[in-house]
Parts: C-alpha cells; sequence; structure tokens
C-alpha cells in the first residue's frame, strides 16, 4: 500500500486517444487524481467515471486533473470515453505494471482493488481512497477531502 508523503511512482502509459503520458507532465503544474478501476463497461466501473465526469469542473477548481487506469486497451478506453463523455485521460495498463508500482491487490481473489490517489503539485501523495463497494464515492471523498484544503484552490 502506498503511504502519505509517498512520491508519484513514475510510469508512461497511453490514453484512449494512443497518446503517451507520464505523471510529469503535471509535476509543478497541477495536482492529480490517478484512480484506478477494473474494466470499461462494468456497472461500478462506469459509475466511478461518471461520478468523476460529473464532477469534473469542480475538481478543475482545484486546479486537478483526473486519470483513469485500467487493463483495458486504448481502443476500448475511447469507445467507453465517447458512449459516456469522459472527459479526461484514461490509460492503457493491460499487463498492471502501473497498478503493481501503486501497490494495489485483489479482493477475495477476484476483483481488482478500486482506488484513488491525489497528488499535490509537486507529486506527494496527499489522500488516498479505496472502496470496492461504493465506486460513486471516490469523487466525492476526493472532492471532500479538496474542499477541506485552501491550498489546493487555484
Amino acid at each position: 500500500m502506498m503511504h502519505i508523503g509517498s512520491n508519484i511512482p513514475g510510469f508512461l502509459a497511453h490514453d484512449q486517444f494512443r497518446q503517451p503520458f507520464s505523471p510529469s507532465l503535471f509535476t509543478g503544474k497541477a495536482n492529480v487524481i490517478i484512480y484506478f478501476y477494473n474494466r470499461d463497461f462494468n456497472f461500478g466501473c462506469t459509475n466511478q467515471a461518471c461520478a468523476f465526469r460529473d464532477n469534473a469542473a469542480l475538481f478543475k477548481a482545484f486546479n486537478t486533473e483526473i486519470i483513469g487506469i485500467s487493463a483495458d486497451t486504448p481502443e476500448r478506453h475511447e469507445e467507453f470515453s465517447r458512449e459516456y463523455g469522459i472527459p479526461f485521460r484514461l490509460l492503457s495498463d493491460p499487463r498492471r505494471e502501473i497498478r503493481d508500482k501503486f501497490h494495489l491487490g485483489s479482493y477475495l481473489s477476484l476483483f481488482q482493488e478500486r482506488a484513488s490517489f491525489l497528488f499535490d503539485m509537486q507529486g506527494t501523495l496527499v489522500y488516498r481512497y479505496s472502496s470496492q463497494w461504493f465506486p460513486g464515492g471516490h469523487a466525492r471523498a476526493l472532492l471532500s477531502f479538496l474542499h477541506s484544503f485552501r491550498s489546493f484552490r487555484k
């Protein structure tokens, strides 16, 4: 498990538009939420993505970028983001190498752990939320945390 105060792990992945992404793109520029989910078009995962989508403007007000990661292909991510109007990057992690860097496990050996991480502009982990059963709660929990701290406002 990643601990509060840990630095964001380095990685390179491709998004739904086949563009490369590295967290270093935002270092010094924006806070970053990285959330992990099981797969596109799954009921709970769709709920989780749509909760972030529905609150995207609020996250922007806190200078916070949202990044979703699953093992799905960039093509599947593109289809998913188009169908649900997802305005943020969805990264492909087919071998779950990024997930491993975040020290995420599985639940009951059946489901990959659903977790969200908030990194400040320096790339330091300031908040972690994990809930397998309340996927829509991830966005609410992160917004609540951001509202608690004025330092995250633009």
